[in-house]
């Protein structure tokens, strides 16, 4: 079992905290002086005192930048140097706002990385397993969502480690193998040594030895695959050996302890390995009988590891001291051996080691052994509690870590089903609406096109007047020129001649004949007068064709609607020189305000009167009827479409009314862009 200690020191190098996050910045717009104390952390000449202060002023300037992706980045970054200092205060300070950031801000990423450090910290220096399982699981979990396999794999090693230490074997190689199935795709030759070796370990810890020397021989193949370090053999070849000691084939523990020992400048390369490897060469010569270099092995191998000051090798070399001694007999060396490694064990708190240590001075002391085996047997079972305790942590992390996850799935297939729901409810509205839209846009063009077609009537209605009128021109003109020509001009021709014969004549009969002349001359008069008369008549019935289709409406209107009405015009308005467009919309706009009168106003008197002047024609209609609130009641579509039509026109309309005192109507257009004519 003790090792493992030397072996796991492999395996933390290779699963420390989380590799390549160096402290540069690659794209990010810092501001400068966050830049400054990067650079100035750099210089190669400064002491660690010296990087710890740079830190914590970074620390402190990161704290105000606003972007929380680019200040949780910061934190870190920091963090990490803060951990490579050994700073572990300010490390859990900053690691642990960088968590609360990324939580805040769902930066996955880097909370799968914080945590990570988090739990490497916690592992190496607080040796707290359930924290730190905790944090590798959390961080697994959320590489696993981001699709990250391979960190998720180093995370699933990493507990598996972890899960080793607490001797929950069972569960350990379950997620060793599926850390394997992670890296062994992606062709990861270095983390997989690292499976196969702690698969070794926990096969010989179950000892189950075939298996254990399988795997570390499955270990040792790997290497070829991948530029490793030199030293790293010497661990497979050394934990080979351990297998075969623990099997008690010691001759082949030798051979193997001893072809790791060839590796070159193994001593200065890996001093704790090298002094183990002398210790294990020693205790298995010891054990197979082959007392040669014993007990200068033992010795040598506790002189390095006191050296160096590693407890766990200091221990081990006083434990297999005593045992060595006790084989010789010498009991009181053997004693004081085992007394040491109690000492040690306990300042250590190596709690495997402080039952190594009790079982045997249970052996060697006799006058206490009652009181070392019954301290050993509560320690034992209060370590196997603990144990136990340990591995229920873990199992109820990874319950209540699945569970959750099976929580956030149910939440987020929930949140995805109402976004389903939403997003369908949206199309369906959005369908409607357009729907609607178009319904009302169809309705419009309906309306258009039935207002156009009435227009076109009330033109081709008021072309069809004037092409009478002009056929009428055509037809009087035709008549007064017969008249003029047969009539008056024949008559005017004829008494013309007769006065010019009696010119020369003054008798009786030729005054006479002059006096009826003259009198024919009257009768021209009266006739050609007549005929100007008749003229003036169909002058005037021209002038009033727009009139009277104002006048025909409110005939038929007044009998429908049982008023009285009259119409005022302005003599100098000339209808013949207004713009066809503004007579039809005009026409329109009276139309509508009379039917409103008809259907609401209950009105006995309506007037209507029209009125121009250099710029506008005006047109009003009042009546007498009940009124209305103009604040309260809505346009329908009759005011609308008469306010439509004013605005096509380019003028305005007022519309004034109260209740009880009847309605007046204003329309104001302008004259200037709707005359036909022009003076010059």
């Amino acid at each position: 079992m003790k090792y493992k200690y030397y072996i796991y020191l492999i395996l933390f190098f290779l699963l420390s905290c989380s590799e390549g996050f160096d402290f540069h910045e690659k794209n990010l717009a810092v501001n400068d002086s966050l830049k400054f104390y990067i650079d100035e952390y750099k210089r190669q000449d400064l002491t660690d005192q010296q990087k710890n202060n740079i830190l914590l002023k970074a620390f402190k300037f990161a704290e105000q930048i606003n972007s929380d992706s680019l200040k949780n980045n910061y934190y870190k970054r920091i963090s990490y140097q803060f951990y490579k200092l050994g700073d572990t205060s300010n490390f859990l300070n900053v690691n642990n706002k960088g968590v609360e950031l990324s939580e805040k801000i769902n930066d996955s990423t880097t909370l799968a990385i914080l945590l990570w450090d988090a739990a490497t910290y916690y592992r190496d220096k607080q040796l707290k397993n359930k924290e730190a399982y905790e944090r590798y699981f959390k961080a697994k979990s959320i590489f696993e969502d981001l699709g990250n396999d391979y960190n998720a794999a180093k995370m699933l090693l990493n507990m598996a480690i972890i899960q080793t230490n607490v001797r929950d074997y069972i569960g350990s190689e379950n997620t060793t193998i599926t850390a394997i199935n992670k890296f062994e795709p992606l062709g990861k030759q270095q983390y997989l040594y690292s499976c196969y070796n702690n698969i070794g370990i926990i096969n010989n810890e179950l000892e189950e030895y075939q298996d254990a020397l399988y795997y570390h021989r499955k270990a040792l193949k790997t290497l070829d695959r991948f530029e490793s370090d030199p030293t790293l053999k010497a661990v497979s070849l050394n934990n080979i050996g351990v297998v075969y000691k623990n099997k008690g084939s010691y001759d082949d523990a030798i051979t193997s302890f001893n072809q790791a020992l060839t590796v070159d400048s193994l001593f200065y390369k890996n001093t704790i390995l090298y002094s183990a490897l002398l210790d294990n060469i020693a205790f298995s010569n010891f054990k197979s009988g082959n007392n040669a270099e014993i007990p200068y092995l033992f010795y040598k191998a506790k002189q390095i590891r006191d050296s160096i000051k590693f407890d766990p090798g200091m221990i081990e070399s006083r434990l297999n001291l005593s045992d060595y001694f006790l084989g010789e007999g010498n009991y009181d060396k053997a004693l004081s051996y085992a007394k040491e490694a109690k000492k040690l064990s306990e300042e250590s708190n190596y709690t495997d080691d402080i039952l190594a240590s009790l079982l045997k001075l249970s052996k060697l002391d006799t006058l206490n052994a009652r009181a070392y085996a019954n301290r050993y047997i509560v320690l034992s079972d209060s370590l196997q509690a603990q144990e136990r305790l340990m591995q229920n942590k873990f199992a109820r992390i990874r319950y209540e870590t699945d569970e959750y996850i099976d929580k956030n799935n149910a939440l987020s297939e929930r949140v995805r089903n109402i976004t389903i729901s939403l997003l369908i409810a949206l199309v369906v509205f959005g369908l409607l609406f357009v729907i609607k839209s178009q319904l009302s846009k169809n309705n419009q063009l309906k309306l258009e096109r039935e207002q156009q077609l009435a227009n076109e009537q009330i033109y081709n209605l008021m072309i069809d007047q004037q092409n009478k009128i002009s056929e009428g021109r055509k037809r009087e003109k035709q008549r007064i020129s017969k008249e003029l020509h047969d009539g008056v001009l024949g008559s005017l021709f004829g008494t013309r001649l007769s006065l010019g014969s009696l010119n020369t004549k003054h008798d009786e009969s030729a005054i006479n004949n002059r006096q009826n002349y003259i009198d024919r001359l009257k009768e021209i008069e009266e006739e050609i007068r007549s005929i100007s008369h008749n003229l003036q008549s169909k002058v005037l019935k021209e002038e009033q064709v727009f009139t009277s289709l104002i006048e025909e409406l409110l005939e038929i209107q007044s009998k429908a609607g049982n008023f009285n009405y009259a119409i005022q015009t302005q003599t100098d308005l000339d209808w013949d020189m207004i713009d066809g467009k503004v007579k039809i919309n005009i026409y329109r706009i009276l139309q509508e305000a009379i039917q409103n009168i008809n259907k609401y106003a209950d009105a006995t008197e309506v007037l209507l009167t029209f009125n121009a002047n250099q710029n506008h024609i005006k047109v009003t209609i009042e009546d007498d009827g009940v009124g209305f609130n103009v604040q309260k009641k809505s346009q329908g579509i009759g005011l609308s479409n008469m306010t439509s039509r004013v605005k096509d026109l380019q003028g305005t309309i007022k519309i004034t009314s109260e209740l009880s005192k009847g309605t007046l109507i204003e329309v104001t257009v302008p004259k200037t862009n709707y005359f036909d004519k022009k003076t010059a």
